[in-house]
Protein backbone atom coordinates (compact mmCIF):
# COMPACT_ATOMS: atom_id res chain seq x y z
CA UNK A 1 0.00 0.00 0.00
CA UNK A 2 1.26 3.37 -0.86
CA UNK A 3 0.35 7.09 0.39
CA UNK A 4 0.02 9.06 -2.68
CA UNK A 5 -0.91 12.67 -2.11
CA UNK A 6 0.89 14.73 0.26
CA UNK A 7 -0.21 17.79 2.49
CA UNK A 8 -0.62 20.94 0.90
CA UNK A 9 2.54 23.08 0.16
CA UNK A 10 0.85 26.12 2.03
CA UNK A 11 0.05 24.83 5.23
CA UNK A 12 2.03 21.40 5.23
CA UNK A 13 -1.00 19.81 6.31
CA UNK A 14 -3.58 18.33 5.05
CA UNK A 15 -7.09 21.15 5.32
CA UNK A 16 -10.71 21.16 4.88
CA UNK A 17 -11.48 19.94 1.03
CA UNK A 18 -8.19 17.92 -0.12
CA UNK A 19 -7.74 14.49 -0.87
CA UNK A 20 -5.91 11.64 0.57
CA UNK A 21 -4.79 9.24 -1.98
CA UNK A 22 -4.07 5.70 -1.93
CA UNK A 23 -2.59 3.33 -3.97
CA UNK A 24 -3.01 -0.57 -2.92
CA UNK A 25 -0.56 -2.69 -5.57
CA UNK A 26 -1.47 -6.60 -6.38
CA UNK A 27 0.60 -9.30 -8.25
CA UNK A 28 -2.29 -10.48 -10.25
CA UNK A 29 -4.84 -7.90 -11.79
CA UNK A 30 -7.87 -7.70 -9.51
CA UNK A 31 -11.70 -6.54 -10.66
CA UNK A 32 -13.30 -4.41 -8.41
CA UNK A 33 -17.28 -5.01 -7.77
CA UNK A 34 -19.30 -2.35 -5.75
CA UNK A 35 -17.50 -0.18 -4.03
CA UNK A 36 -14.46 -1.51 -1.67
CA UNK A 37 -13.16 0.87 1.34
CA UNK A 38 -9.96 1.64 2.83
CA UNK A 39 -10.14 2.64 6.78
CA UNK A 40 -7.72 5.44 7.37
CA UNK A 41 -7.03 5.93 11.25
CA UNK A 42 -7.06 9.95 11.93
CA UNK A 43 -7.06 11.24 15.31
CA UNK A 44 -9.73 9.08 17.31
CA UNK A 45 -11.61 8.62 14.67
CA UNK A 46 -12.12 5.90 11.82
CA UNK A 47 -12.62 6.99 8.30
CA UNK A 48 -13.36 5.15 5.14
CA UNK A 49 -11.47 5.95 1.57
CA UNK A 50 -13.67 5.34 -1.57
CA UNK A 51 -12.25 3.04 -4.14
CA UNK A 52 -11.77 5.37 -7.13
CA UNK A 53 -12.36 4.40 -10.50
CA UNK A 54 -9.25 4.64 -13.38
CA UNK A 55 -10.43 7.26 -15.15
CA UNK A 56 -11.35 9.75 -12.16
CA UNK A 57 -8.20 12.12 -10.94
CA UNK A 58 -6.24 11.59 -14.17
CA UNK A 59 -3.92 14.76 -13.42
CA UNK A 60 -3.45 13.31 -10.10
CA UNK A 61 -1.81 9.90 -11.31
CA UNK A 62 1.30 8.90 -13.05
CA UNK A 63 1.38 7.37 -16.06
CA UNK A 64 2.31 3.98 -14.54
CA UNK A 65 -0.67 4.01 -12.49
CA UNK A 66 -3.14 4.49 -15.38
CA UNK A 67 -1.41 1.55 -17.16
CA UNK A 68 -1.65 -0.61 -14.19
CA UNK A 69 -5.28 0.34 -12.75
CA UNK A 70 -5.59 -3.21 -12.52
CA UNK A 71 -3.44 -4.11 -10.40
CA UNK A 72 -3.29 -0.72 -8.77
CA UNK A 73 -6.81 0.13 -7.51
CA UNK A 74 -6.83 3.71 -6.00
CA UNK A 75 -8.78 4.94 -2.81
CA UNK A 76 -9.46 8.32 -2.19
CA UNK A 77 -10.77 10.66 1.13
CA UNK A 78 -12.08 14.12 1.09
CA UNK A 79 -10.51 16.01 4.15
CA UNK A 80 -13.49 17.22 6.58
CA UNK A 81 -13.07 20.33 9.04
CA UNK A 82 -13.63 17.66 11.86
CA UNK A 83 -10.50 16.08 10.85
CA UNK A 84 -7.27 16.75 12.78
CA UNK A 85 -4.36 14.70 13.27
CA UNK A 86 -1.29 16.66 13.79
CA UNK A 87 0.51 13.63 14.26
CA UNK A 88 0.09 11.96 10.94
CA UNK A 89 -2.92 9.61 10.35
CA UNK A 90 -2.31 5.91 9.97
CA UNK A 91 -3.34 2.47 8.35
CA UNK A 92 -4.07 -0.95 9.74
CA UNK A 93 -3.14 -4.14 8.09
CA UNK A 94 -6.56 -4.59 8.13
CA UNK A 95 -7.64 -1.83 6.32
CA UNK A 96 -9.68 -2.93 3.48
CA UNK A 97 -13.24 -3.10 4.24
CA UNK A 98 -15.34 -5.12 2.03
CA UNK A 99 -18.72 -4.61 3.86
CA UNK A 100 -19.95 -2.69 0.52
CA UNK A 101 -17.79 -4.25 -2.37
CA UNK A 102 -15.00 -6.32 -3.17
CA UNK A 103 -11.73 -7.68 -5.09
CA UNK A 104 -12.12 -10.00 -7.16
CA UNK A 105 -9.56 -11.93 -8.89
CA UNK A 106 -9.75 -13.03 -12.73
CA UNK A 107 -11.56 -16.36 -11.44
CA UNK A 108 -14.12 -14.33 -10.55
CA UNK A 109 -13.34 -15.10 -7.11
CA UNK A 110 -12.82 -12.77 -3.67
CA UNK A 111 -9.61 -11.74 -2.73
CA UNK A 112 -8.62 -11.75 0.71
CA UNK A 113 -6.48 -8.86 1.66
CA UNK A 114 -3.82 -7.94 4.31
CA UNK A 115 -1.63 -4.68 4.13
CA UNK A 116 1.80 -5.82 4.53
CA UNK A 117 4.04 -2.23 4.16
CA UNK A 118 3.12 1.14 3.65
CA UNK A 119 5.02 3.21 1.15
CA UNK A 120 4.52 6.74 2.13
CA UNK A 121 5.27 10.25 0.00
CA UNK A 122 6.93 13.06 1.48
CA UNK A 123 7.00 16.42 0.12
CA UNK A 124 10.84 17.96 -0.20
CA UNK A 125 12.56 20.57 -1.18
CA UNK A 126 14.60 20.66 -4.24
CA UNK A 127 17.31 23.01 -3.43
CA UNK A 128 14.89 26.21 -4.56
CA UNK A 129 11.35 26.56 -3.81
CA UNK A 130 9.99 24.36 -5.72
CA UNK A 131 8.90 21.01 -3.60
CA UNK A 132 8.15 17.77 -5.24
CA UNK A 133 7.09 14.37 -3.78
CA UNK A 134 9.53 11.48 -3.31
CA UNK A 135 8.47 8.11 -1.43
CA UNK A 136 9.99 6.99 1.62
CA UNK A 137 11.55 3.28 3.00
CA UNK A 138 7.98 1.02 3.21
CA UNK A 139 6.76 0.68 7.38
CA UNK A 140 4.96 -2.09 9.17
CA UNK A 141 1.06 -1.29 8.82
CA UNK A 142 -0.37 0.41 11.92
CA UNK A 143 1.88 2.92 12.48
CA UNK A 144 1.50 6.85 12.41
CA UNK A 145 2.79 8.84 9.52
CA UNK A 146 4.24 12.23 10.56
CA UNK A 147 4.76 13.06 6.83
CA UNK A 148 1.02 13.26 6.52
CA UNK A 149 -0.43 15.59 9.23
CA UNK A 150 -4.24 16.69 9.32
CA UNK A 151 -5.96 19.72 10.70
CA UNK A 152 -9.44 19.90 8.70
CA UNK A 153 -10.31 23.95 10.30
CA UNK A 154 -10.25 25.99 7.38
CA UNK A 155 -7.86 28.93 8.83
CA UNK A 156 -7.32 31.83 6.61
CA UNK A 157 -3.30 32.63 5.54
CA UNK A 158 -1.08 35.68 5.89
CA UNK A 159 -0.74 36.94 2.74
CA UNK A 160 2.47 36.58 0.98
CA UNK A 161 3.79 36.66 -2.34
CA UNK A 162 0.82 35.50 -4.03
CA UNK A 163 -0.16 38.62 -5.95
CA UNK A 164 3.68 38.59 -7.25
CA UNK A 165 3.46 34.90 -8.08
CA UNK A 166 -0.56 35.26 -10.02
CA UNK A 167 1.52 37.96 -12.56
CA UNK A 168 4.27 35.42 -13.14
CA UNK A 169 1.70 34.07 -15.84
CA UNK A 170 0.75 37.64 -16.50
CA UNK A 171 -3.25 37.13 -16.11
CA UNK A 172 -4.87 40.59 -17.34
CA UNK A 173 -7.24 40.30 -14.73
CA UNK A 174 -4.60 40.85 -11.85
CA UNK A 175 -3.45 43.92 -13.30
CA UNK A 176 -7.46 45.41 -13.82
CA UNK A 177 -8.96 45.04 -10.50
CA UNK A 178 -9.84 47.35 -8.17
CA UNK A 179 -12.13 46.03 -6.09
CA UNK A 180 -15.10 46.35 -8.85
CA UNK A 181 -16.31 42.04 -9.41
CA UNK A 182 -15.55 41.07 -12.85
CA UNK A 183 -18.39 40.21 -15.38
CA UNK A 184 -18.48 36.87 -16.25
CA UNK A 185 -20.02 35.85 -20.25
CA UNK A 186 -20.69 33.04 -22.00
CA UNK A 187 -19.91 33.79 -25.98
CA UNK A 188 -22.36 32.10 -28.11
CA UNK A 189 -20.11 32.89 -31.55
CA UNK A 190 -19.62 29.29 -33.04
CA UNK A 191 -21.32 27.28 -30.94
CA UNK A 192 -23.50 24.51 -32.28
CA UNK A 193 -26.84 24.97 -31.26
CA UNK A 194 -27.14 21.75 -29.79
CA UNK A 195 -24.95 22.32 -27.03
CA UNK A 196 -26.98 25.28 -25.59
CA UNK A 197 -27.55 23.06 -22.25
CA UNK A 198 -23.99 23.12 -22.21
CA UNK A 199 -23.43 25.94 -22.36
CA UNK A 200 -26.23 26.96 -19.29
CA UNK A 201 -23.99 24.42 -17.13
CA UNK A 202 -21.20 26.47 -17.66
CA UNK A 203 -22.66 29.50 -16.51
CA UNK A 204 -24.51 27.26 -13.89
CA UNK A 205 -21.50 26.28 -12.13
CA UNK A 206 -19.82 29.74 -12.51
CA UNK A 207 -22.68 31.11 -10.63
CA UNK A 208 -21.51 28.36 -7.70
CA UNK A 209 -18.18 29.07 -7.65
CA UNK A 210 -18.64 32.82 -7.46
CA UNK A 211 -21.36 31.82 -4.65
CA UNK A 212 -18.60 30.16 -2.61
CA UNK A 213 -15.85 32.27 -3.20
CA UNK A 214 -18.10 35.37 -2.13
CA UNK A 215 -19.53 33.60 1.11
CA UNK A 216 -15.86 32.38 2.01
CA UNK A 217 -13.71 35.94 1.46
CA UNK A 218 -16.52 37.84 2.06
CA UNK A 219 -16.94 39.98 -1.39
CA UNK A 220 -17.73 39.12 -4.67
CA UNK A 221 -14.48 38.52 -7.60
CA UNK A 222 -16.70 38.13 -10.40
CA UNK A 223 -20.90 37.72 -10.87
CA UNK A 224 -22.09 36.20 -13.83
CA UNK A 225 -23.26 38.40 -16.57
CA UNK A 226 -24.88 35.52 -19.06
CA UNK A 227 -24.74 35.19 -22.39
CA UNK A 228 -23.05 37.11 -25.53
CA UNK A 229 -23.81 37.33 -28.85
CA UNK A 230 -21.23 38.86 -30.73
CA UNK A 231 -19.91 37.83 -33.74
CA UNK A 232 -16.71 40.02 -33.24
CA UNK A 233 -15.68 37.83 -30.33
CA UNK A 234 -13.33 34.80 -31.12
CA UNK A 235 -10.84 32.82 -29.50
CA UNK A 236 -7.01 33.85 -29.70
CA UNK A 237 -5.61 31.04 -31.53
CA UNK A 238 -2.37 33.04 -30.47
CA UNK A 239 -1.18 35.45 -28.80
CA UNK A 240 -2.93 38.45 -27.02
CA UNK A 241 -5.26 40.08 -29.37
CA UNK A 242 -8.59 40.70 -28.48
CA UNK A 243 -9.31 43.93 -29.85
CA UNK A 244 -12.91 43.45 -29.27
CA UNK A 245 -12.70 43.18 -25.14
CA UNK A 246 -13.62 45.26 -22.58
CA UNK A 247 -12.31 46.16 -19.24
CA UNK A 248 -13.33 43.51 -16.30
CA UNK A 249 -14.31 40.60 -18.63
CA UNK A 250 -14.26 37.31 -18.59
CA UNK A 251 -15.06 35.51 -21.84
CA UNK A 252 -16.25 31.74 -22.46
CA UNK A 253 -16.86 30.44 -25.77
CA UNK A 254 -16.81 26.82 -27.21
CA UNK A 255 -13.63 25.21 -28.74
CA UNK A 256 -12.34 22.09 -30.28
CA UNK A 257 -9.27 21.48 -27.34
CA UNK A 258 -9.26 23.49 -24.04
CA UNK A 259 -6.95 26.57 -23.82
CA UNK A 260 -7.09 29.61 -21.38
CA UNK A 261 -5.29 32.85 -22.72
CA UNK A 262 -4.40 34.95 -19.75
CA UNK A 263 -3.91 37.95 -21.34
CA UNK A 264 -7.70 37.81 -22.88
CA UNK A 265 -8.97 37.00 -19.71
CA UNK A 266 -10.99 34.32 -21.80
CA UNK A 267 -10.92 30.08 -21.83
CA UNK A 268 -12.73 27.76 -24.10
CA UNK A 269 -13.77 24.15 -24.44
CA UNK A 270 -15.87 21.45 -26.40
CA UNK A 271 -18.18 21.73 -23.10
CA UNK A 272 -17.94 17.74 -22.35
CA UNK A 273 -16.66 18.19 -19.00
CA UNK A 274 -17.00 17.83 -15.42
CA UNK A 275 -18.30 21.64 -13.60
CA UNK A 276 -14.99 21.36 -11.64
CA UNK A 277 -13.40 22.46 -14.93
CA UNK A 278 -15.42 25.71 -15.04
CA UNK A 279 -13.17 26.35 -12.07
CA UNK A 280 -9.52 25.10 -12.94
CA UNK A 281 -9.86 27.17 -16.16
CA UNK A 282 -11.16 29.99 -14.34
CA UNK A 283 -8.53 29.69 -11.54
CA UNK A 284 -5.93 29.61 -14.46
CA UNK A 285 -7.48 33.22 -15.36
CA UNK A 286 -6.77 34.15 -12.18
CA UNK A 287 -2.96 33.54 -12.09
CA UNK A 288 -2.93 29.97 -11.01
CA UNK A 289 -0.82 26.64 -12.31
CA UNK A 290 -1.20 23.44 -11.51
CA UNK A 291 -0.62 21.61 -8.00
CA UNK A 292 3.13 20.78 -8.08
CA UNK A 293 2.46 17.45 -7.64
CA UNK A 294 1.19 16.71 -10.89
CA UNK A 295 3.15 13.92 -12.17
CA UNK A 296 3.57 16.04 -15.69
CA UNK A 297 6.61 18.03 -14.16
CA UNK A 298 7.75 20.39 -11.78
CA UNK A 299 6.04 24.04 -12.00
CA UNK A 300 7.84 26.86 -11.99
CA UNK A 301 7.50 28.66 -8.74
CA UNK A 302 7.39 32.40 -9.73
CA UNK A 303 4.40 31.45 -12.99
CA UNK A 304 1.42 31.17 -10.89
CA UNK A 305 0.32 29.99 -7.46
CA UNK A 306 -0.73 26.41 -7.14
CA UNK A 307 -3.94 25.08 -7.00
CA UNK A 308 -4.78 22.03 -4.63
CA UNK A 309 -5.04 18.95 -6.42
CA UNK A 310 -8.35 18.68 -6.00
CA UNK A 311 -8.86 22.24 -8.25
CA UNK A 312 -6.43 20.44 -10.39
CA UNK A 313 -8.53 17.74 -11.75
CA UNK A 314 -9.76 15.30 -8.91
CA UNK A 315 -13.15 16.28 -8.50
CA UNK A 316 -15.30 14.64 -6.28
CA UNK A 317 -18.12 13.74 -8.90
CA UNK A 318 -19.17 15.88 -12.15
CA UNK A 319 -21.56 18.54 -10.17
CA UNK A 320 -18.49 18.94 -7.70
CA UNK A 321 -16.93 23.12 -7.96
CA UNK A 322 -13.67 21.42 -7.61
CA UNK A 323 -12.49 23.91 -5.08
CA UNK A 324 -10.86 23.51 -1.92
CA UNK A 325 -10.80 26.41 1.23
CA UNK A 326 -6.88 27.22 0.66
CA UNK A 327 -7.59 27.59 -3.58
CA UNK A 328 -10.37 30.23 -2.29
CA UNK A 329 -8.73 32.02 0.54
CA UNK A 330 -5.54 32.96 -2.04
CA UNK A 331 -7.49 34.98 -3.92
CA UNK A 332 -8.02 37.52 -0.36
CA UNK A 333 -4.00 37.67 -1.32
CA UNK A 334 -4.54 38.08 -5.25
CA UNK A 335 -7.45 40.35 -5.45
CA UNK A 336 -7.70 42.15 -1.79
CA UNK A 337 -10.88 43.69 -0.90
CA UNK A 338 -10.96 47.32 -2.30
CA UNK A 339 -8.63 46.78 -4.93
Amino acid sequence: MSVYSIPSPYSGLYTEGMWIRLVAEFDEPVRVEDSPRLGIRIGEELRYADFAPSHLGRRYSTPEHRSRNEYLPRFDYLIRTDDVDTDGFSISADAVDFTEGALLNEGGEAVEVEITSITSAEGYPTGGINPRRRSLPAREPGLELPEHPVDGTPRPRVCADEQTRARGRHPVLVEEWDGTPFSFYFNTNGMPEHLQADAERVLEAAERLAERIEVQIGYPIFKVEGFLEDPEVEYPISGSECPWRERGQIVWMYWERAQANYQCAMTAGSLSFDNGTVAHSTFHLFGFDHSPNDWRGEHDYWKGNWMSQRLTGVYVDEEDVGVTFEDVDALRCIFPEGG
